[in-house]
């Protein structure tokens, strides 16, 4: 039986690489996720965020509003988490940077 190190490594191979060589693994495979009226990326990542033990989120920018009610969800659920961002182009206001500093949730 594959760990889940490992089948993360073959899923990323296989989205990415050859998907004749490595195991496919719908769970951990690579997907595109338009806003659509049928999916959102904000509803997949709280779908995402109710199944998880921990996060990373790696962006270029955040929104006030989609923070805020992220905070909500995962105080509710115990779920501690990491949100890297930056500082390029000033997408992000100071303010942000603030407010991510202030939740105990978030490294």
């Amino acid at each position: 039986m594959q760990s889940t190190n490992q089948k993360i490594k073959n899923a990323s191979l296989n989205s990415f690489l050859d998907k004749n060589t490595f195991e496919q693994n719908d769970e951990y495979a690579a997907k595109l996720i338009a806003n659509t009226k049928d999916e959102t990326m904000y509803n997949r990542i709280l779908d995402e965020v109710q199944h998880c033990k921990s996060f990373t989120f790696a962006v270029a920018f955040i929104e006030s509003g989609i923070l805020n009610s992220l905070k909500t969800v995962l105080k509710d659920l115990n779920v501690q988490g990491r949100i890297l961002t930056s500082t390029y182009l000033y997408f992000n206001k100071p303010q942000m940077f603030r407010e991510l500093l202030s939740y105990q949730m978030l490294k």
